[in-house]
């Protein structure tokens, strides 16, 4: 039972290649096509000190693609506020960070916990503007409006007390803010 024994290393790559293709029914407003094409990874080497445990870190860098509803609101609203024309919607980029440790003991109680950062470039928001003249706010679709930093920590707990009975205890806190607050008001 040597040291490397305790080690382990657990990687992963995926390509997308993503074509978005979206024919707008409204007379007017336009059809989109959009291709993402982009390479997901994660790597994530771990220590266990008896077994039934694990201590680990995880980075990882993965997207989140614009769906259809983002691209059709934005579509509707292209000719009113051209700089929303759909075809720009970019993929949030999602640079993902986890330390955590997992532990059963035995089949009574079990624990988990983890700490995260995540920065997620090109964040979608829902855009929205007061039109004075009609005294109320207008939506204007979905854009790529900057950084956002989320961080935060899990807490889980579970166990079976029989065969029939367990539980299962979770918390979790989150913290996740706007890099550039000044660029989410503005817009």
């Amino acid at each position: 039972d040597g040291m490397h024994d305790h080690f382990a290393l657990q990687t992963g790559l995926r390509y997308d290649n993503v074509e978005l293709s979206f024919q707008n029914a409204y007379a007017g407003d336009p059809d989109v096509e959009n291709t993402y094409k982009k390479t997901s990874w994660n790597i994530s080497p771990s220590y266990s000190f008896t077994g039934r445990d694990n201590l680990y870190f995880t980075a990882g860098q993965s997207y989140f693609y614009p769906n259809i509803d983002y691209t059709r609101m934005s579509a509707q609203k292209d000719d009113e506020h051209p700089e929303n024309d759909p075809s720009n919607l970019k993929p949030e980029e999602i640079m993902t960070y986890e330390l955590g440790f997992k532990h059963q003991l035995n089949r009574f109680f079990n624990y988990s916990i983890a700490a995260f950062y995540m920065v997620v470039d090109d964040k979608f928001i829902f855009q929205y503007r007061y039109d004075e003249e009609d005294d109320e706010w207008d939506s204007l679709g979905a854009v790529n409006l900057g950084r956002a930093v989320h961080k935060g920590f899990e807490i889980e707990m579970d166990g079976r007390l029989s065969e029939w009975f367990g539980y299962r205890l979770n918390y979790g806190y989150l913290d996740a803010k706007w890099d550039d607050p000044d660029v989410v008001y503005s817009s």
